[in-house]
């Protein structure tokens, strides 16, 4: 008996040195970056930000890397610091505040008299492969309020070379920041136009 709590108590012992070593990695959490740009004079654009629609692949709280078409893996100590629909949306929004430019943008829910403009944005695929290339594809349309009316749509395919994330997962999110700002500066062109008074 007292063999079997010698070895019981070495066996938590290992388990609790091998848990709290000097080897063990910690987790990290990353954000998307907003693009850095020089603000000319706001618009007065009032725009409405609708929830960014993703595929659930990208929803998991890992970083994903495609390994080819058909499988992706998920770095387990690299993980985003929210969720990447709801993480994209706040980049889009401060990219798009930047680019119009405007100081009145809102995000989820409003009356429809707060907007003059609203964003719908569907993901179809938004990630980096193991050579750091990174790839976004997506659906998105500008409306009147409410939705009623479609006032300019389209699609983005984008690419971005990029460093491989081998042992360095914030070459994932620079490559994935780098292609919101792509995709951001579509929609600003695109939300000039619609709103031609502004």
């Amino acid at each position: 008996m007292n063999t079997f709590r010698f070895l019981a108590t070495a066996a938590l012992c290992a388990t609790l040195t091998g848990c709290f070593s000097a080897n063990t990695v910690a987790t990290r959490h990353f954000m998307l970056a907003p693009a850095t740009i020089a603000t000319n004079a706001t618009t007065g654009v009032r725009l409405g930000i609708g929830v960014v629609k993703m595929p659930d692949y990208v929803l998991h709280n890992s970083l994903a890397v495609r390994k080819n078409d058909g499988e992706v893996t998920y770095l387990e100590t690299a993980v985003w610091a929210e969720r990447l629909d709801k993480d994209f949306a706040r980049a889009l929004a401060a990219n798009l505040a930047e680019m119009i430019p405007t100081d009145q943008i809102r995000l989820g829910a409003w009356r429809t008299d707060d907007v003059a403009v609203e964003v719908h944005v569907t993901v179809e695929q938004f990630d980096v492969d193991q050579s750091g290339k990174g790839r976004l594809e997506a659906w998105w349309r500008i409306t009147a309020p409410g939705g009623a009316k479609v006032l300019k749509s389209g699609e983005a395919n984008l690419t971005k070379a990029g460093q491989p994330p081998a042992s360095h997962a914030e070459n994932i999110v620079t490559t994935m920041s780098d292609l919101t700002a792509d995709f951001s500066r579509t929609l600003a062109q695109a939300v000039r136009e619609a709103t031609p008074r502004y």
